[in-house]
């Protein structure tokens, strides 16, 4: 648990798997090696009635596919004219 690692589609098979056995956060998160936080926002997230891993993971994917940094300027000539009003 020293660094930040992203859960896997297999990570989230298994925690469906051990949800479904009643085992706790705090259980789920020892077995997988990651912070119990980490378990929790991941279940919270994702749960609509049960938790479900392909659903969880497709979601994630989804995510990832269509995060992107946000730009504060990315209208070129805008920020040009910005860059001159700010200068002169």
């Amino acid at each position: 648990m020293n660094h930040y690692t992203q859960l896997t589609a297999f990570d989230r098979g298994r925690i469906e798997e051990m949800l479904q056995e009643h085992l706790s956060m705090r259980q789920i998160a020892l077995k997988l090696h990651q912070s119990v936080s980490t378990i929790c926002r991941e279940i919270h997230r994702c749960t609509v009635i049960n938790y479900r891993a392909e659903t969880a993971h497709a979601a994630y994917i989804h995510k990832r596919k269509n995060s992107h940094r946000k730009r504060k300027l990315d209208n070129e000539l805008l920020r040009l004219e910005i860059v001159h009003v700010d200068v002169s």
